[in-house]
């Protein structure tokens, strides 16, 4: 990630950060735990675990989740994973997408392309010849 780029996403996280302080609400602590574990395992946790881990039922877990986050997660899992693919291939421009898709969870590098187009609105080829 070119370093203004990245430079930028640290501002906006700050400002969201400050933002949700500003409100005075108190945050969830469920549905905290339920965020970090979605980054922590980069994706690759069902909605089912998360409920486990949180004490919470499924469908009590995708209410407050979705109050809380602004999404349900599942979605944010997939953008967590969809993440996870993007720096896999920026740390290494020559791997194997294949591999990728492999590494980051997806069920074969068909589902990877097709998640990859969803989210980015290109293929992960198209956006690796952007990284030369």
């Amino acid at each position: 990630m070119p370093p203004d780029r990245a430079s930028r996403i640290t501002v906006l996280d700050d400002i969201l950060l400050n933002r949700l302080r500003s409100t005075g609400t108190v945050p969830d602590e469920r549905v905290l735990t339920a965020s970090e574990l979605v980054s922590a395992h980069a994706g690759s946790i069902t909605v089912q675990g998360l409920a486990e881990a949180t004490g919470l039922g499924r469908r009590q877990l995708e209410r407050r989740f979705l109050a809380t986050v602004g999404t349900s997660p599942k979605v944010a899992a997939r953008i967590a994973r969809f993440r996870s693919a993007v720096a896999r291939l920026h740390r290494d421009p020559e791997i194997e997408l294949s591999r990728i898709a492999l590494n980051s969870g997806y069920s074969d590098q068909a589902h990877f392309t097709r998640e990859f187009k969803s989210l980015a609105g290109v293929p992960p080829g198209v956006s690796r010849q952007g990284l030369g």
